[in-house]
């Protein structure tokens, strides 16, 4: 059943806590629909006012989407998205109002930046929270193999951080002042584009994508 129409590219459902749907498109907007889904509200939950053009414009923008587990108390949420200038991977917090129809001005703190600028493909960018109440995030290696191998890269990784983005000293590459980024929790991941955490077992799933060489490649779930 065909429930709404008229959507850009959309990439994320989610639902407040009072059963107000979101809905994330990879143009830099999300949308919020209440009961029974049929219509969007005139004014978005947020806007980025992004500008991504040609066929980057495809494959860049917002990703994934996910609330705080104490959203209802503290109004964040968490966004992984590619801006448009400068032209970098980012996962940013941002603090919805009281009435959870928008969001704060001003309110975004970055924490997470990718520090080369984006490919036009191949970025990750799926969020989830662990029962640990760290960050899991992905990134592509931006079409670039060798860097889903390095770990003085972020790119083509599983993440871990804190909330308030800062980088857990039990992560298993932690090294402090050493050579290694931080927060990388797993490495060796080529377009890790959808990730889902579930609670009652502890496990991350991770989708990826194959190769180019489609008599050998497959696409991937890892767990």
């Amino acid at each position: 059943d065909v429930l709404a129409t008229g959507f850009d590219l959309p990439t994320k459902i989610l639902f407040l806590p009072d059963n107000r749907m979101l809905v994330a498109e990879l143009s830099g907007t999300i949308k919020i629909l209440p009961p029974p889904y049929t219509t969007a509200d005139p004014e978005p939950f947020l806007e980025l006012n992004l500008n991504i053009p040609g066929y980057a414009g495809l494959q860049q923008g917002i990703m994934d989407v996910v609330l705080d587990p104490d959203f209802h108390d503290n109004h964040y949420y968490y966004v992984f998205y590619t801006k448009d200038s400068p032209n970098k991977d980012r996962l940013s917090r941002f603090t919805a109002n009281e009435t959870h129809d928008g969001t704060l001005p001003g309110s975004e703190v970055i924490l997470y930046e990718d520090p080369e600028t984006a490919n036009t493909e191949h970025h990750g960018g799926a969020v989830n929270f662990g029962n640990d109440g760290k960050i899991y995030f992905t990134t592509g290696e931006h079409f670039d193999a060798s860097n889903a191998q390095d770990l003085t890269n972020p790119r083509g990784k599983s993440h871990r951080i804190n909330p308030d983005g800062m980088t857990p000293t039990d992560n298993p590459f932690y090294d402090g002042a050493g050579p290694h980024w931080d927060s990388i929790w797993a490495y060796g991941l080529r377009n890790p584009f959808r990730a889902y955490y579930d609670a009652p077992t502890g496990r991350l799933y991770v989708a990826d994508v194959g190769g180019n060489n489609y008599a050998t490649a497959y696409e991937e779930v890892n767990l």
